[in-house]
């Protein structure tokens, strides 16, 4: 109960009135004994007593007692207090509402009031000296003349009560459009639509007395309840309406409001027995349906009705205005993540594997998928081959191609045009049925595509919950592939880009580094072995008589004798050594923390490869001519520059041609014929071909024979 129900004015006039007439005071308590209408004048005695502790708790006992078994009574009741005054409670009901009219507080005789002053009045609070002063105060009416009085009040009480009813109504009327334009102006869209229904039902069966009320939110086809009030909403809870159930199909035709009263048609329909009567009043707008609202066992007049027409009018748009802000959200957040994750892919241009799986992981992240797949044309572009994978093991996935046209991919791919896949039916356009690994028959297949030029195609399957893929998914993955495009583009050039630069640096016929590297890499072990105090030497190969076999078996021939002796070098060498191609003729190795005796023993495991070498059986060529002729300088004998140890172990070589092939010579400071000046290593005039070498100390020349 409410003081909204009653006209408090109206009736505040009415109580003092009647107070004049009858010279008793009136008060009005709802049904849970709030006070609606305070005594038009207090009593004399009652309000000695509220001053004393004691005295107030009687009396507020006594009162909320009295209250509780009045709205149960239909008959006026007067019940003798804490103070011996008698209290008169009439209830009083009206269109299910019940209100008490408390008359209070007096005394049947004037003995009655000195009887209690002695007995107990001075223990609560009255003071003997005002015990006479009061009596002149104290209402004394006989019982019996207050219950003759009460049968000629009763009537206009019920009287004032009705108008104030009628008038209450108008003004709920009058709330009530207020109350729904204030609730929904103030609905925050971050407010959970639970919450919304909840305050909408709870307001609406408040406001007209509605027995019970739900509301149904469309899903997948069916009607289910978000939300329900009432004394029956146990009964809706678990409720679901199909759409092709008779009543929900007529309220969406007709898009109006239905009233069944029907019980038998209620019941044909789905719901509980208990339900004798319903309206449904749809919840939707030109452009989307997004459920309805049941009012049940309740009657509705046409102000209530047209009401709640309105308000589901209402709620219906502020629906759709969450629901376009939810939808301009979601696209702006998938948008935001697609341009953040950009920096992300950038940063593996330059390793095309780590790209592919960056951008299959994101893809994934963004569509929210258990299976992805990256696919990339072969060099012939006509196949398509998976270059990455998530959700399946890549291993599987290492023999799967598909040509242009092919399947889901390759259809994608040739066209240029996305292909969404929600339903068995549609996948059997395109594959005889589900693979077993696939929980759903929804996929998605999307070119990498910009301005006609197709790179390659992004497949997804089984989205995160069982749902299917939507336009929205396509639009953020399209914004995402064009950063892809861009990235693997980019990848691409990087690639070409590290081709070229091998080419540069890379000798086409013996797969060695060539010359170009050779000198750069010299410089940078010369400045490496300075710093750190280090040894290192460079041996520069002659292959001898190469010449007179390109002359006679043909430039094949020796291409392929160079590429052999080159993988024998690579077989020979130690990991951090270094092999080059030097000239037409010739190789060069940088033997890093090595002095010139361990260089000779490399150079002998070489020689000793090459001389192992399957050499076909030519018909105007010796094979066995063809041996290795070697100059060896190391650092820090050759104190530098790099280009001076160069040159020494140049020096050496054409010491060692000129001895005859598949020989070997050292540069030394201290054979005579190389002295150290000036930081390079410069020809000596003096012929003294001594050697303190360990290795050469053992030979009579400064010319090592290649051969023990």
């Amino acid at each position: 109960m409410s003081q909204f129900f009653v006209d408090v004015s109206a009736m505040s006039k009415a109580f003092d009135s009647l107070s004049e007439l009858t010279g008793l005071s009136y008060s009005l308590y709802d049904d849970r004994n709030n006070l609606l209408i305070p005594p038009s004048r207090d009593d004399v005695v009652l309000s000695a007593i509220r001053k004393h502790f004691k005295g107030r708790e009687l009396l507020s006992s006594f009162l909320a007692r009295m209250l509780s078994k009045a709205v149960t009574m239909n008959d006026a009741m007067a019940v003798q207090g804490p103070t011996d005054q008698y209290h008169v409670f009439i209830p009083m009901h009206l269109k299910g509402i019940t209100v008490v009219v408390v008359a209070e507080a007096f005394y049947p005789t004037n003995n009655s009031y000195i009887e209690f002053c002695v007995r107990k009045g001075i223990t609560m609070g009255i003071e003997y000296e005002s015990i006479a002063e009061n009596m002149v105060k104290v209402r004394i009416m006989p019982l019996d003349r207050v219950q003759e009085t009460l049968k000629t009040v009763r009537p206009l009480l019920d009287g004032i009560l009705a108008s104030g009813y009628e008038k209450g109504e108008l003004r709920r009327q009058s709330h009530w459009l207020k109350v729904v334009s204030s609730l929904m102006t103030s609905m925050k869209q971050e407010t959970p639509l639970k919450d919304v229904y909840k305050t909408v039902i709870e307001a609406t069966s408040f406001v007209f007395s509605i027995d019970t009320s739900a509301i149904f939110s469309a899903r997948n086809g069916s009607l289910v309840v978000d939300y329900s009030s009432g004394r029956t909403h146990d009964l809706l809870k678990d409720m679901r309406l199909d759409a092709a159930n008779p009543l929900v199909a007529k309220v969406f035709q007709t898009k109006m409001p239905l009233a069944v009263m029907d019980t038998h048609e209620i019941l044909h329909a789905g719901f509980h027995e208990d339900i004798i009567s319903m309206y449904l009043f749809p919840i939707m707008t030109d452009k989307a349906l997004f459920g309805m609202m049941g009012i049940f066992n309740t009657l509705l007049d046409k102000d209530v009705f047209e009401s709640i027409q309105n308000l589901c009018k209402v709620l219906a748009q502020m629906l759709e205005s969450r629901a376009s802000a939810y939808r301009y959200y979601v696209r702006y957040e998938s948008l935001r993540k697609v341009f953040e994750k950009a920096p992300n892919l950038l940063r593996y241009c330059q390793t095309p594997d780590e790209l592919h799986k960056a951008i299959v992981a994101e893809a994934v992240q963004l569509a929210q998928v258990e299976k992805c797949s990256l696919m990339l044309p072969g060099e012939d572009e006509n196949t398509l081959s998976v270059a990455a994978v998530h959700g399946t093991m890549k291993e599987l996935m290492q023999d799967v191609f598909v040509h242009p046209g092919e399947g889901i991919a390759g259809k994608a791919y040739q066209t240029g045009a996305h292909i969404m896949i929600n339903s068995e039916s549609e996948l059997k356009k395109y594959v005889p049925s589900v693979k077993p690994s696939y929980k759903t028959s929804s996929c998605l297949s999307l070119p990498i595509v910009h301005e006609g030029d197709t790179i390659g195609v992004l497949n997804l399957a089984d989205k995160i919950g069982g749902k299917g893929f939507t336009d929205e998914d396509v639009l953020v993955l399209q914004h995402f592939l064009t950063q892809a495009f861009v990235m693997l583009k980019l990848s691409g050039y990087f690639e070409d880009i590290r081709r070229m630069k091998d080419a540069s640096l890379i000798d086409s016929i013996t797969r060695l580094f060539n010359r170009r590297y050779f000198d750069v890499r010299v410089e940078e072990e010369f400045q490496r072995s300075k710093r750190h105090k280090h040894s290192f030497a460079i041996a520069l190969v002659r292959i001898d008589h190469l010449k007179g076999l390109s002359e006679k078996e043909g430039t094949s021939a020796t291409h392929g004798v160079l590429h052999h002796i080159a993988s024998s070098m690579k077989n020979a060498i130690r990991v951090n050594d270094v092999a080059t191609r030097f000239g037409d003729e010739s190789f060069a190795l940088i033997m890093p923390q090595t002095n010139s005796d361990e260089a000779i023993i490399v150079m002998d495991r070489i020689r000793t490869e090459i001389k192992q070498l399957p050499l076909p059986a030519w018909k105007n060529f010796d094979p066995n001519l063809l041996t290795m002729t070697t100059g060896i300088a190391s650092y820090p004998e050759c104190e530098g520059p790099a280009a001076s140890i160069i040159r020494a172990a140049d020096k050496a070589l054409y010491q060692a041609i000129n001895e005859g092939p598949n020989k070997l010579a050292v540069w030394s400071s201290k054979r005579g014929n190389v002295v150290q000046s000036d930081g390079e290593c410069e020809e000596h005039p003096s012929g003294d071909h001594s050697s303190d070498s360990p290795s050469l100390r053992r030979r009579t020349s400064f010319i090592i024979p290649a051969e023990d």
